[in-house]
Parts: C-alpha cells; sequence; structure tokens
C-alpha cells in the first residue's frame, strides 16, 4: 500500500523515541552515493559533517597551505628579485672586472712609462754629474785663472809700486843736495861713493854682512866732513825701512864712522812709523817734516865739512 505523509512522520516519532533503531535505519540508508548525493545537495550539511569528521587543526590545515603558497610565492618573488639583483651584481662585478682589467692595462703602460723616465733620469744624472765634474774642473781652472790675474794684479800694482818709488828714488838723489843744504855723496852705485864705503867697512873686511845691514845696499851715502848719513828713501815710510837703515848705519859706526840713520818720503805708511823711528834713534824727512838730528845735520857748514 503507499506510504502517506502521516506513516513518515509516525516513522520520523519512532525513531527520535529509538536512537537505536535511527542508527540502524541510518547505516542501510547512507550508502555512499547517498552521501555524496546529500552533501552534494546540501553545503550546510557537508559542512557539519566536515568538523564531525575531521577535527580543528585539521580543519586548519588549507588556510595553512594557502599561507605556505603564498610565502613561497612570495619566497619566489623574492628570489626572483635576488636573482634580478644577482644578474645586476654580476654584470656591475664584470664592469668592475672590465674595468679593473683596463685599470691594470693603464697601470703597466704606466709602469712601463716610469721605467723609461726612470732610466732617462738616470742618464740626466749621469750626464748631471759629467756636468758638475766640468763645472768643478772649469771653476778651478777659472780660480786658478783668478788666482793669476790677482797675482799680476798684485805684481803689477808691485811692479807699478816698484817704478813709482825708483822715481821718486830718482827725485830725492836728484834733490838730495839741496835737501841736506850741501854735503856729498850719492848712490851706492857711484864710483866715488863706492870708493868711499870701502875705506868705511875695511875693519869689518871678511865678515859676512846681511842685505838688511849691508850699506852699500843703501839708496843714498852722504856726508858732511866726518858726519856721515845712510839715506832709505821711499814713498811710504814703514817700520822695515826704519829698521833697515838703522842696522846699516850701525855697521858703519862698527867700521868707526859717525853713521847717521835717515828715511825720506812722502809721508809714514803707518802711524806707528814714525814712533818706531823716534824710539830706534832713526832722523826722518818725511811730508816735509824734519827731525831734530835731520836739522843739525843740516846746520853744518859746507865749508867746514869738505
Amino acid at each position: 500500500m503507499p506510504v502517506t505523509v502521516d506513516d513518515l512522520n509516525d516513522l520520523v516519532r519512532l525513531l527520535d523515541e529509538h536512537p537505536d533503531w535511527r542508527e540502524a535505519l541510518a547505516s542501510r540508508l547512507l550508502t555512499e552515493q547517498t552521501l555524496q548525493r546529500l552533501l552534494q545537495a546540501n553545503p550546510e550539511l557537508r559542512a557539519s559533517l566536515r568538523r564531525l569528521i575531521l577535527d580543528e587543526e585539521f580543519l586548519q590545515l588549507p588556510a595553512i597551505v594557502r599561507e605556505l603558497v603564498e610565502v613561497a610565492r612570495q619566497g619566489m618573488e623574492r628570489l626572483g628579485r635576488v636573482e634580478e639583483r644577482l644578474e645586476r651584481v654580476e654584470e656591475r662585478t664584470e664592469r668592475m672586472e672590465e674595468r679593473l682589467e683596463r685599470v691594470e692595462e693603464r697601470t703597466e703602460r704606466m709602469e712601463e712609462r716610469l721605467e723609461r723616465v726612470e732610466e732617462r733620469t738616470e742618464r740626466m744624472e749621469e750626464r748631471l754629474e759629467r756636468v758638475e765634474e766640468r763645472t768643478e774642473r772649469m771653476e778651478e781652472r777659472l780660480e786658478r785663472v783668478e788666482e793669476g790675474v790677482d797675482d799680476w794684479k798684485q805684481w803689477r800694482r808691485g811692479e807699478e809700486g816698484r817704478r813709482e818709488g825708483e822715481r821718486y828714488e830718482r827725485k830725492i838723489l836728484r834733490q838730495i843736495s839741496r835737501l841736506l843744504r850741501g854735503g856729498s855723496g850719492g848712490s851706492p852705485d857711484h864710483e866715488r861713493v863706492h870708493h868711499r864705503l870701502q875705506s868705511w867697512l875695511a875693519p869689518l873686511m871678511g865678515e859676512t854682512i846681511e842685505d838688511d845691514a849691508d850699506p852699500a845696499l843703501a839708496d843714498i851715502i852722504w856726508w858732511k866732513g866726518d858726519r856721515v848719513v845712510v839715506i832709505e828713501v821711499s814713498r811710504k815710510v814703514n817700520g822695515r825701512d826704519v829698521l833697515r837703515v838703522k842696522r846699516r848705519a850701525e855697521t858703519l859706526r862698527r867700521g868707526g864712522v859717525d853713521a847717521m840713520p835717515l828715511v825720506i818720503g812722502e809721508e809714514w805708511a803707518h802711524p806707528e812709523s814714525q814712533q818706531i823711528a823716534q824710539q830706534e834713534g832713526v832722523e826722518w824727512l818725511v811730508a816735509n817734516e824734519a827731525s831734530d838730528g835731520l836739522t843739525k845735520f843740516r846746520e853744518i857748514p859746507v865749508e867746514t865739512a869738505e
């Protein structure tokens, strides 16, 4: 007979009253195909069934997987970016290597140039040393030339001085009679004077007389009677002139002659020269100034002297 709605309601009531009947009926009714149709037709039932069958952690697995997928995706993206950066770094590294190679090449060229410059510098230093040596030799030669010039100038000055001295001596020799107010004498080279000196020096015959003490080398020998004057002539009278004429007069005195030393000049070479003459007892006629001894000699009458 056909099943009515009331019959179904009664069945539901009986199943509620008898749970074990409900389970037995469910095991008969809920086949795999029936469950699939029920789950597809009723999403809420499917969700409830999943919650019943699966625990909470398992239910969160899809979300976790999605998160892992997202993390993996982000990781891949980051990896891609890292790879891109790595490629750029590699490109930069390649460019840097190329630049480094160019720098190394330039450095090698610079080192080669530096070596050539050093070689040139060494050659220049060698040339400079040779030039310095030549310069030193030239300086030495120049010094010798300058010394020679100085010597020549000194010789020339000496020669000029000597010639001026000779001219002055000849002048005094021509004027000596007037300067001493008469008398006799002249240069020791004059024959008459030479004979007088030989007679005066006869007591000293055989002795060795130094040049500075030899009256025969005096500029002028002059006398009035027994009074003899040994004269040294110099434009500038110095201490050596004074001492020399003193020694020559002393030589004649040792021979028994009344000899007086006298210097004649235009001026004193040094202020001390006149002081030396005073201390050594040497008379003078310098700068038109006559010493006391010379004044007395001038006063000797010529008639008496001759």
